[in-house]
């Protein structure tokens, strides 16, 4: 009797040269592959932490420097705009030279960014400092083909889900650490936290982690990576990100120069892509509707998320919010967490059994109840950390069914660079969403004295503005995901049982 599978997109790939190219995995000995998970985990985890450690200082650090609040908005998308243009980079390099090696010059360099954020003395070198921290989100899709490549097939579903609730351990353990530290000393005491953390990676990388043999198909491919997209790829989104930051009055012949050429250096970068033998993207790999919908999906989701989490800081701490200490930030966030961390191993076990599309509509179903609740005005305490948990549980579904069925498209060989695309284009979109929450606080804001200082805080009208957007981004979301078709197969044997 046949065994029945579900496919998580529902619609033929197309890429069945691909499937006749996948090779077998390269199996550890299972008292090697027991630590693999976990230490792998660890790094995304840690990473994380130290990406959502300053979430709580976020109004500090605006004081601290004095900048406006647009500019403190880059604090967490600068983290990301490194990684979503070094995500394919880093993947890419990875699929050819070797995963190990490159995960551990990531590590070093996002150790060097540690160092700088701690003895940062203005605004600049701490944007500087946290831009070498995205190097370690860049180097993600490089867990992720560890996992593929080393696990059985049943078993990377799992270990990507594990992987991707690392990242709602990581905000847990930032944001809890973080608001503490903050309230109870200072920002910069996070630093010393991550520090020999991140040293203990090095070591257990070194320890734990199998080598990969470098994908080299010819020599003439491989002589070089593709700098060209790299760099281009960067510029353009650092320039459509400073374009969308500048204020409204003043500013306007910056912002449209600044808008061309992010555009135009778009423009470059797609032409360098479509004309290089080794591109950074692959831009067929997106270029079909089922991956092009999920690319989608996943990013409206991370700017969704993104966007709200550089609100709750000020929605929290202000006078014209719920006017708290900083460390309630951690208190509210902490359940929600939680949540995230339970949600991606499950949302593996999902898709495997059901498909991709229940999970996506039930992630975004969770995301339009928690938009609703904020819709309905500024809620107390205890119903904001319910909001935030509806918000980091549909979050995590819908993002990780996204990776699983993405990634599924492309053979084993492929993983790195697979992964790399589509955490880059998410990570854009998590990366817009602060700026633009920093855009709308900047709007209207009233002054308070706290601590015998003045304050420049948002206006209550602009969480309302918030809200508003996030209930439409939520519909979308969505809509997007009752696109998707799920069509069950039958297959011959139990060889065929795992998702595609």
């Amino acid at each position: 009797m046949g065994i029945r599978r579900v496919k998580p997109y529902g619609l033929d790939h197309g890429l069945s040269e691909a499937s006749a190219l996948q090779d077998g995995p390269s199996m550890l000995p299972y008292h090697r592959r027991v630590f693999l998970v976990p230490v792998l985990a660890l790094i995304v985890l840690i990473v994380m932490s130290g990406e959502a450690m300053l979430t709580a200082a976020l109004p500090q650090i605006s004081h601290d420097f004095a900048v406006p609040g647009v500019f403190n908005s880059w604090v967490l998308p600068m983290v990301l705009l490194v990684g979503a243009a070094g995500a394919p980079f880093i993947g890419t390099a990875g699929d050819r030279f070797g995963r190990r090696k490159l995960l551990l010059l990531c590590l070093f360099i996002y150790i060097l960014g540690l160092f700088l954020g701690l003895v940062a003395d203005n605004i600049v070198v701490l944007l500087f400092s946290r831009a070498m921290q995205g190097i370690g989100i860049a180097c993600f899709p490089l867990a992720y083909a560890l996992v593929r490549d080393n696990l059985p097939e049943r078993e990377s579903d799992v270990g990507i889900g594990i992987l991707s609730a690392m990242y709602g351990a990581g905000m847990f353990v930032g944001v809890i650490i973080g608001s503490f530290m903050t309230e109870l000393f200072s920002w910069r005491t996070t630093y010393l936290a991550l520090i020999p953390a991140a040293l203990f990676l090095i070591l257990l990388t070194i320890r734990f982690i199998p080598g990969s043999r470098p994908e080299m198909p010819e020599k003439i491919e491989t002589q070089g990576l593709d700098w060209g997209g790299f760099i281009t790829l960067l510029s353009a989104l650092f320039l459509g990100l400073v374009s969308l930051s500048l204020p409204d009055s003043g500013q306007e012949v910056l912002r449209i120069i600044c808008g061309t050429l992010a555009f135009c250096l778009a423009l470059v970068f797609l032409r360098i892509e479509l004309r290089i033998k080794r591109p950074l993207v692959d831009i067929r790999m997106a270029a079909k509707r089922p991956a092009l919908l999920l690319l989608g999906i996943g990013t409206l989701t991370l700017f969704l998320f993104m966007m709200l989490l550089q609100e709750m800081p000020f929605l929290i701490q202000s006078s014209t919010g719920l006017g708290l200490s900083a460390g309630f930030v951690g208190l509210v966030l902490m359940p929600g967490t939680l949540s995230d961390m339970i949600s991606g191993p499950l949302t593996g076990r999902l898709v495997l059994s059901r498909g991709v599309r229940p999970a996506c509509i039930i992630g975004s179903v969770l995301l339009l109840l928690a938009s609703g609740f904020l819709m309905a005005g500024i809620p107390s305490l205890p119903i904001l950390a319910v909001v935030w948990m509806l918000f980091s549980a549909g979050m995590s579904v819908t993002t990780t069914a996204c990776i699983i069925a993405y990634i599924s498209f492309f053979p084993p060989s492929r993983t790195a660079e697979a992964t790399g695309l589509v955490q880059s284009v998410q990570t854009i979109g998590a990366m817009v969403g602060p700026v633009i929450t920093g855009v709308v606080l900047a709007e209207a804001t009233v002054s308070s004295m706290r601590n015998g200082s003045v304050w420049s805080e948002p206006a209550s009208f602009t969480f309302t503005h918030l809200h508003g957007v996030a209930l439409i981004f939520s519909l979308m979301i969505l809509f997007c995901s009752a696109l998707i078709k799920t069509r069950p197969e039958r297959n011959s044997g139990p060889a065929n049982t795992r998702v595609p």
